[in-house]
């Protein structure tokens, strides 16, 4: 599926942004980072089904289902029990 009709010539520029600040090293309090980070797990899950429903409105459901592999990858047990093991 075409995104424009026709061609473009120009320079190849690499799109790196920023990485995100991570703090570094330990907490005094475990329990409230665990609640800290899940907290940012459902903001992060809330803005990706917001953009699941703008892409399912606008190209359809074949298109917006990429967004399920996303929502599904913050669900996954291991990854959030071996977060929970880190803090």
């Amino acid at each position: 599926m075409p995104i424009s009709e026709g061609i473009a010539i120009g320079p190849l520029v690499h799109l790196r942004p920023p990485k995100p600040d991570v703090l570094q090293g330990s907490t005094n309090d475990p329990e409230a980072a665990w609640k800290h980070l899940q907290g940012a797990i459902q903001k992060v899950q809330l803005s990706i089904r917001e953009q699941r429903n703008n892409l399912a409105r606008s190209l359809g459901e074949d298109h917006a289902a990429i967004f399920d592999a996303h929502l599904l990858i913050l669900q996954d047990p291991q990854l959030l029990d071996r977060a929970q093991e880190f803090i």
